[in-house]
């Protein structure tokens, strides 16, 4: 009963880790709206900005880091606008990663799961056949 629950609770692990993982990065920078970001750039408290896609990643001076979501249509207003007032700014591709890491990135949980789901099958037969077994001694495998 006790392998059934560590490898139930292993199971439960490895469904949540994969939705944990993906907001790890965007965990460590605090959202704010735009017009908080403008109020910053107008009063030069950005040092530097990270455009990635739809997302504006930037630090003010005291080294806080905050993500704000960008429209398509301004993101050309806004890098003039954070240049105008000092900050460096960089661009960088929404996918530094290409190809295979990607898809064995996005795989390995599915991977992992359907791995644990059939160690738990094999575990279950093995259980019943060995209660099988020693409650008729008798009868072979």
């Amino acid at each position: 009963m006790k392998k059934i629950l560590i490898w139930s609770a292993i199971v439960i692990l490895l469904l949540i880790l994969p939705s944990l993982v993906g907001k790890l990065h965007r965990a460590s920078y605090s959202d704010k709206q735009l017009t908080i970001l403008y109020q910053h750039i107008t009063a030069r408290n950005v040092r530097s900005a990270k455009i990635t896609g739809e997302y504006l990643e930037w630090d003010d001076l005291s080294g806080n880091k905050f993500q704000t979501t960008i429209p398509p249509d301004n993101g050309y207003e806004i890098v003039e606008k954070l240049k105008d007032h000092g900050a460096t700014v960089k661009f960088v591709k929404s996918s530094d990663i290409s190809g295979w890491p990607i898809i064995l990135i996005s795989w390995l949980p599915l991977v992992l799961n359907i791995s644990i789901l059939v160690a738990l099958v094999f575990l279950i037969i093995s259980i019943i056949k060995l209660r099988r077994q020693t409650a008729n001694p008798s009868q072979k495998l």
